[in-house]
C-alpha cells in the first residue's frame, strides 16, 4: 500500500503490479525510475461517484490520463503491466463531427487469461496534440475492471501541455458525439451530445439523447444528463450530479474529462453508478461551436 506523504520510486513496471492501489490513500503516487517506462507515474486521485480514480502521466510522450475505475483497480494495473509492450489488434475510422475530424478506434491486446480492450474517440486540438475519451476493459482470469476517462496527448514532445482557461470568459458551448457501450459489446451513438461551460464560475451542464444502435445492436432509448464542475487550473471536468436512463431503468451518472489546451474541444468518460439496462459506460468528444 502507498502513502500519501511519500511518493514512491520503483525500478521497473513489474513492481507496479504488486502495489495495493485499492487501499492506497488519495494523493499517493508511484513512479518508474528505470527501463523503457522511466518517468511514468500513477497517482491515486479523489474518487468520482464513490469509485476510485487514477491520474497517469507519461512524460516521454507527454500524456496525461484522468480515469475512473469500475471494479478493482489492481485488476486493471495487473493487466496494463502484463500487456505493456505487446502489439495489439487495432481498428478505427474517422468521421467529421461538428466540422472537425474525430477518430474512433479500438485496440485489443491479450496474453493467456489477460485481455485488454480499449475503445476511444479522439480529436486533434492542434497539430499532433490530441484529447480523447476512452473506455478500457481489463480482464485477468475471472476478474474484470473498467477504466473510463479522458486524456491529453502532446506528440510534439515540446512541452506544449500547459493548460490555461480562456482569457475571454463567459459560456462556451461544445457539441458532438457520445457513445454508450453495453456489457454485450454493443454500442450506441448520439450525434446530439452537448456541453455548456461557464468559465467565469466553473460550472456547466452535459446532455446526450437520441442514441442510435451501432452494427445491429438492439434499440434502446437512452438519455444522459449531468451537472458539471470545471477545474480552471488543470482543465479537467467532473460531475456534481447526473442521471442515465435506458428504457425503464435509471441510475446516477458520473462524468469526467479534459478540456483541450486551446479550449477548442472537450472529451472524457461517462460512468453509470451501476449497469443500466446493459449500459456499462461511455465516452464523449465535443468540438466547440464556432
Amino acid at each position: 500500500m502507498l502513502s500519501a506523504d511519500t511518493p514512491v520510486e520503483v525500478a521497473s513496471l513489474d513492481v507496479v503490479a504488486a502495489i495495493d492501489f485499492d487501499n492506497s490513500p488519495v494523493g499517493s503516487s508511484i513512479a518508474i525510475k528505470e527501463g523503457n517506462y522511466v518517468g511514468v507515474s500513477l497517482e491515486v486521485a479523489e474518487p468520482t461517484a464513490g469509485k476510485p480514480s487514477l491520474i497517469i502521466r507519461t512524460p516521454n510522450t507527454d500524456i496525461e490520463t484522468y480515469s475512473v475505475v469500475v471494479g478493482e483497480l489492481n485488476t486493471w494495473v495487473q493487466a496494463a503491466t502484463s500487456l505493456a509492450g505487446l502489439d495489439g489488434s487495432e481498428s478505427g475510422r474517422s468521421e467529421v463531427v461538428n466540422g472537425r475530424n474525430v477518430f474512433f478506434g479500438e485496440d485489443v491486446k491479450s496474453s493467456g487469461t489477460i485481455t485488454s480492450t480499449e475503445a476511444y474517440a479522439s480529436i486533434s486540438t492542434r497539430d499532433n496534440i490530441f484529447i480523447q475519451g476512452n473506455v478500457n476493459s481489463a480482464t485477468v482470469g475471472n476478474d474484470v475492471a473498467l477504466v473510463i476517462g479522458g486524456a491529453r496527448f502532446d506528440e510534439t514532445r515540446l512541452k506544449l501541455m500547459e493548460y490555461s482557461a480562456p482569457t475571454v470568459g463567459g459560456t462556451y458551448t461544445y457539441e458532438g458525439v457520445a457513445v454508450a457501450f453495453g456489457a454485450d459489446e454493443a454500442s450506441y451513438t448520439s450525434d446530439s451530445a452537448r456541453m455548456s461551460i461557464n468559465f467565469d464560475d466553473s460550472s456547466g451542464t452535459f446532455t446526450a439523447s437520441n442514441f442510435q444502435p451501432d452494427e445491429g445492436a438492439a434499440n434502446k432509448v437512452i438519455d444522459m444528463t449531468s451537472t458539471i464542475v470545471v477545474n480552471n487550473s488543470t482543465g479537467t471536468i467532473s460531475s456534481s450530479s447526473g442521471t442515465i436512463t435506458s428504457g425503464d431503468v435509471s441510475n446516477d451518472l458520473a462524468l469526467n474529462g479534459v478540456i483541450g489546451f486551446d479550449n477548442s474541444a472537450v472529451a472524457g468518460g461517462l460512468i453509470p453508478k451501476a449497469q443500466t439496462d446493459g449500459i456499462i459506460g461511455g465516452v464523449y468528444v465535443l468540438p466547440k461551436n464556432p
